[in-house]
């Protein structure tokens, strides 16, 4: 608290220092705690209120924020110029609220290297040089991880001195293309846009917008290419390993003049022709090839090229420099590449959201003592974006218990049109938990159709269910969740406030709103009990402990596959 008092009073102007200070005094300390564990969750949100207080007093001198990580490269999203995004929440908004004009072109970073792979059988002194490799941010780390320790397993067996068998020796060709940044030159706020802020529904506006919106993009594009061949010895082949990186760097660095005779291939093995040149003493060009086996993945290719030479056998160089070359082309398309990571800017520094929601119109507001003063603009662009994240948490709570009901009620509707006789027969997904075998009390723990059917309608938890159908018993506790919470919440966030139609998304932050001030209420899977959220994860209740069994057998089972 000291360090938090030291940085308000050096860092900001003296017109924001008092107010900043009674926000942080009033919202650690005016919580009323009524047990230790609640002690200890009210604060902990009250200290995550105020580091994301400190994030929003960015807002005021302008500052954008870059984000990466996985909800950025998820494949189910599609990040893009102009939509919006929750920062607290990690969710993009259903589409863009930005006509696009002009946007600038990204510039290019190129970068090709060779890997050696040394520890061919072991698996621990494998992973520690996988790690330290570089290739960690990958987006075929996983595929190479497996590939290799695919292989240490078969090699781990054999001794020093076992001649019969082979081990494998890998080299990894990472090929890289970043582009950064698209960038949004000039744009106009949509029209539908414009409307809400003009009649002051700023509640609609953030559900459609965001709190945030993507200003830039990174993208990444790569072709990763794994060279396997196989020793009678643990010890590699030098002149082979040599031979292999100059090849493929000179396949790289040409793209698709390969001068490495004339070759055919059986289930991507290279076998060169008889009628290369030798390289050293001891070994020919073609023992070099003889025996290579090559594996590729791609990502990030962009679309439009009819002359796609992409197969699952690599046939010769050629064909390798050809596929190298056909994806060296698709992925300097400008729009080409996985979105690596996105510059979000919030819609408060936008000149034309500030004039349509009147955000830089002089306010006033009447204090405690009848007095009316002016409301600064800096506080109304603070409280809004708090509003807005707070705003997009609560819309993902309600997406997400929504999803979860909607795929348990798809599950037991396809269990249930099973007929009897079926009821006994296995299900073949696999289970990562014990929790399915601790659900059924029997000395057979196969999760049968019947069991599961069983655990998703009446379940084993009948306090939790009182009675109730397990679908019946979670859209219960959602909607007391809306009822109590969410809607009485939005509904003050809406009202008109310092002079202005909808300017309570500007007037306080909600955390001083009663109706929206109950922080745990923020957290997933949450109750409405005795006029509170509670949690039930943090009271180690049968409520989580049923809720938990629910959500793992729908996780995992579901959609159902029989045996």
């Amino acid at each position: 608290f000291v360090v938090i008092k030291t940085l308000v009073l050096r860092e900001f102007p003296d017109s924001f220092k008092s107010d900043i200070y009674i926000y942080i005094v009033s919202l650690v300390f005016s919580r009323k705690m009524a047990d230790f564990g609640f002690r200890t969750i009210h604060l902990l949100t009250d200290l995550f209120a105020i580091s994301f207080l400190f994030h929003a007093l960015s807002v005021v001198v302008g500052a954008v924020d870059t984000f990466d990580g996985a909800s950025i490269r998820s494949r189910d999203v599609y990040p893009s110029l102009g939509r919006g995004y929750s920062v607290s929440a990690g969710t993009f908004s259903s589409g863009t609220c930005l006509s696009l004009e002009t946007t600038s072109k990204p510039t290019y970073d190129y970068d090709y290297r060779i890997i050696e792979i040394t520890n061919s059988r072991n698996d621990v002194l494998l992973g520690e040089e996988l790690v330290n490799s570089g290739l960690l941010d990958s987006g075929a780390f996983s595929w190479i991880s497996a590939t290799l320790a695919n292989d240490v397993v078969s090699a781990a067996a054999l001794s020093d001195n076992d001649a019969t068998e082979n081990v494998p020796h890998h080299s990894i060709g990472q090929l890289r293309i970043l582009k950064y940044f698209s960038t949004i030159k000039s744009a106009r706020l949509t029209d539908d846009a414009n409307y809400m802020l003009n009649f002051g529904d700023f509640l609609s506006f953030v559900q459609s917008c965001g709190p945030t919106y993507i200003r830039s993009l990174r993208r990444k594009s790569e072709i990763i290419s794994i060279f396997r061949y196989d020793t009678p010895y643990p010890q590699a082949n030098r002149a082979k390993n040599d031979k292999i990186i100059e090849q493929v760097q000179g396949l790289v660095n040409d793209r698709g003049s390969i001068t490495a005779g004339t070759s055919t291939s059986t289930n991507n093995t290279l076998i060169a022709s008889t009628t290369a040149d030798a390289t050293d003493e001891t070994t020919t060009q073609t023992d070099i090839l003889e025996g290579l086996t090559v594996e590729i993945r791609a990502f990030g290719l962009g679309g439009g090229q009819s002359d796609s030479p992409l197969s699952p056998v690599i046939q010769s160089w050629a064909s390798l420099a050809s596929i190298v070359d056909f994806s060296f082309r698709s992925i300097m398309g400008q729009n080409a590449g996985v979105v690596d990571s996105i510059e979000v800017v919030p819609w408060t520094i936008n000149t034309e959201f500030q004039k349509n929601s009147k955000l830089n119109v002089r306010s006033t507001v009447t204090d405690y003592e009848s007095i009316t003063r002016p409301y600064p603009s800096h506080r109304k662009m603070v409280n809004f974006l708090e509003n807005s994240e707070h705003i997009s948490r609560i819309d993902k709570i309600i997406h997400n218990r929504i999803e979860k009901v909607t795929s348990l009620k798809r599950c037991v509707a396809f269990l249930d049109q099973l007929s009897s006789s079926q009821h006994d027969r296995s299900l073949v997904r696999n289970s990562e938990t014990t929790t399915v075998v601790n659900l059924v009390a029997s000395d057979d723990s196969r999760l049968t159709v019947g069991r599961l059917q069983h655990s998703l309608t009446i379940s084993y938890y009948p306090t939790w269910t009182n009675g109730k159908y397990v679908a019946d018993r979670l859209m219960e506790e959602l909607m007391a969740y809306i009822d109590n919470y969410y809607e009485p919440c939005f509904s003050a966030l809406s009202q008109d406030d310092i002079g202005q139609v909808g300017g309570a998304m500007f007037g306080k932050p909600f955390t001083e709103l009663e109706a929206c001030s109950d922080l745990v209420c923020k957290y997933e899977d949450v109750e409405w009990e005795n006029n509170r959220c509670i949690s039930p994860a943090l009271t180690l209740s049968e409520n989580s402990e049923a809720r938990s069994a629910i959500d793992d057998l729908v996780k995992i089972w579901c959609d159902p596959q029989l045996a």
